[in-house]
């Protein structure tokens, strides 16, 4: 009855304030142009019944949604509907307790109330600045002229094959919502935060923490000040500037992938039968277009392979050259593995990933895709590769040549023989890509967003993060850490696994503060690239370890460091700790470890397929360690790993919970000082 009500309540209020608009222009407009008012009220009349799909379950974002379809609608009538607004603002009074009902923070309640309110006024300003709708008896022309924004999919895409994205089950509405249409800090309260969440980081990360008040505390510091805690010392400010960074940085960078996929996506989640728009439901059964396929028609792409070396080798190098000359040349970045030979010949992209194991064998078995974009087998096959002087030359001066300049796609093959300097131009894309985030324009014109601001950020602010982009001597680690967070977002599967086995992980009572981290990587790696340790060395490593810092945390927070988050990819050095407690009845520490790791004992993806484990299952155990050591509060790491640096990487960036790191290479001790093969 509720859910009666409420649908009952969507439709006939709404439709209430458009006929009442239709009359008022009966007295305005002649026989011809009331015509045309008419066939949009059955446009409207037929699209209001999103009222069927409305109920007292929706969330903020089906609320939102519906909102978007309507505004598209709205933009389509008159400059006179200005005359609605007293009628508009008491229909929205109307809407609070509906609303309220939508959302669970109270605080947020006359926000989206608000929103509400200035989103109506915005729109019907917007009219009036716009002209009036075109008048014309031709039903097929006059259809075309309400519907001059709609989005429509080329029938060359349509009908071509595609390289599809991984086409999952919960890829929901709400998901696809919170993925591509509501992004912006300045857009809602959860779109940000869904984004942000997508990333390997842990509950009361800095990366996940939106700090409040920032105006109030930054740039206030004066040299002599800061006594009594109000005040931020410069090296607090900069450490409150760098989460902050990162974070935007992150969703900029999701922007650049997404966002040319926004109007799509609100062509299909809100069809329009006059403008004959289809829902994804449609094209997926007329075309077999995936939940998350998307065309893009208006983007240029560069699209590069993920190597088959180790997965922490492989994405600190190889997949960095290419997806940081992306962003600089606002291109959106694919890696795309196992193209068939007919459609392009080129090694590396001909070859399964042997870090996986699904069907389409490629890193969307494990992980996210980047981006909804995808393109034909057409496309792929004109490709050409960006290579020698001209790839040279695009790195150096962020210009590509006239054979290349208006490629819609580009080959980028990747480069394993370590770091590249950074693109030419990449700080400046950036700070550009975290600009449109908080400034829209059109023709030079400023267009305030709809929303209030949630997590707006004055000028000030903003420019300290623009100088910390710029600063020298950081750059290159602040982008190839923001594209190691990036990359790693797991699909809704693998989140779901790696989330369950943490869980299972960590104690019921488990607290940060009494953890120290130690990631082992022993069994291939002690062959060539590094020096290893006996499992006794580094437990005798952990107690020196563990006292200095518990000596640290119990002045700061009361607390000592009793627990071991212990991770590797061998089975015996898991297997250890058992002989080891046994005889060492007074070892104060309590091992927290995966269980369920496959122990694989390798980190060449050669020998992921000689165990009862697939390629998946060794990814999943891996990024269920990453994801346990971001949970420690004292890290001990080995940096000749790749996965080690990963780990530091994931911290830097505010991934993590640890409040302090060292490194093997560093230690106190001479003897367990560990040395890396390159450095002998």
């Amino acid at each position: 009855m509720a859910q009666h009500q409420s649908r009952q309540f969507w439709t006939k209020k709404t439709l209430v304030v458009f006929i009442v608009v239709l009359f008022i222009q009966s007295f305005v407009y002649n026989f011809s142009q009331l015509k045309n008012y008419f066939h949009m009220e059955n446009s409207l009349a037929s699209t209001l019944e999103w009222g069927d799909y409305v109920d007292d379950g929706d969330t903020k974002a089906d609320v939102k949604l519906h909102l978007e379809g309507m505004e598209e609608r709205l933009k389509r009538a008159d400059d006179t509907m200005l005359e609605t607004l007293e009628d508009a603002h008491s229909k929205i009074a109307v809407l609070e307790g509906k609303i309220k009902g939508h959302l669970k923070d109270e605080d947020q309640k006359s926000m989206q109330i608000h929103a509400m309110e200035r989103r109506v006024e915005s729109l019907l300003t917007t009219m009036a600045e716009h002209g009036k709708a075109t008048n014309t008896a031709d039903t097929n022309t006059h259809t075309a002229a309400a519907c001059p924004n709609t989005f429509r999919n080329s029938e060359q895409w349509l009908n071509s094959p595609r390289i599809s994205n991984i086409n999952e089950e919960g890829m929901t509405h709400e998901l696809v919502q919170s993925t591509i249409l509501h992004v912006s800090p300045l857009d809602s309260t959860d779109g940000s935060k869904n984004i942000l969440n997508q990333s390997m980081c842990v509950d009361g990360s800095k990366l996940l923490s939106w700090e409040e008040d920032l105006e109030s505390t930054i740039g206030v510091f004066e040299e002599g000040e800061g006594e009594g805690g109000s005040k931020l010392s410069p090296q607090e400010e900069e450490e409150i500037i760098s989460y902050l960074t990162y974070r935007l940085m992150y969703i900029a960078v999701h922007e650049h992938q997404h966002g040319p996929a926004r109007q799509e996506a609100l062509a299909r989640y809100n069809p329009d039968p006059v403008c004959k728009t289809s829902t994804t439901e449609e094209l997926e059964t007329n075309y077999n277009v995936g939940k998350f396929d998307y065309e893009c028609p208006d983007t240029k792409f560069i699209v590069s392979v993920v190597s088959d070396i180790g997965f922490g080798a492989s994405l600190r190098v190889g997949v960095m050259d290419p997806f940081l000359l992306g962003l600089a040349s606002n291109r959106t970045v694919l890696f795309l593995n196992t193209i068939s030979k007919d459609i392009i010949d080129l090694g590396s992209f001909n070859r399964p990933l042997k870090l996986a194991s699904c069907e389409r064998q490629d890193m969307q078995c494990v992980f996210m895709p980047l981006s909804p974009c995808v393109i034909t087998e057409e496309e792929m096959s004109r490709a050409p590769i960006l290579e020698g002087d001209a790839l040279k030359n695009f790195r150096n001066t962020g210009v590509l040549g006239p054979e290349h300049v208006n490629e819609r796609v580009l080959i980028v093959e990747p480069i394993l023989g370590g770091h590249k300097a950074l693109p030419f131009g990449l700080e400046d894309a950036m700070v550009d890509k975290i600009q449109s985030l908080y400034k829209e324009t059109d023709g030079g014109k400023d267009l305030k967003r709809l929303f209030p601001p949630v997590w707006d950020l004055s000028d000030n602010v903003l420019e300290k993060v623009y100088n910390f982009i710029r600063k020298k001597g950081k750059q290159k680690w602040i982008f190839h850490h923001l594209i190691n967070l990036y990359f790693t977002r797991p699909n809704l599967k693998s989140r779901s696994e790696i989330d369950s086995l943490v869980q299972k992980a960590l104690p019921a009572d488990f607290d940060a503060k009494s953890a120290i981290g130690l990631p082992i990587r022993g069994s291939d790696k002690c062959r060539r690239e590094s020096e290893c340790l006996t499992f006794d060395q580094y437990m005798e490593v952990v107690k020196e370890f563990g006292a200095r810092r518990s000596a640290i945390t119990k002045d700061e927070s009361g607390s000592v460091h009793n627990k071991i988050i212990l991770t590797t990819e061998s089975k015996n050095i898991l297997e250890s700790r058992h002989g080891y407690t046994a005889k060492n009845g007074d070892f104060p520490y309590e091992f927290i470890v995966n269980e369920e790791d496959v122990g694989q004992g390798s980190g060449n993806p050669n020998a992921f397929t000689r165990g009862s484990y697939t390629a998946d299952d060794v990814m999943i155990s891996s990024m269920v360690s990453l994801k346990l050591q971001l949970h420690a509060n004292s890290l001990l790491l080995n940096t000749c790993s790749n996965f080690h640096v990963l780990i530091g990487a994931m911290q830097d960036a505010g991934c993590g919970l640890a409040s302090y790191r060292e490194t093997m290479k560093d230690n106190v001790n001479p003897e367990f000082r560990l040395k890396c093969g390159w450095d002998h």
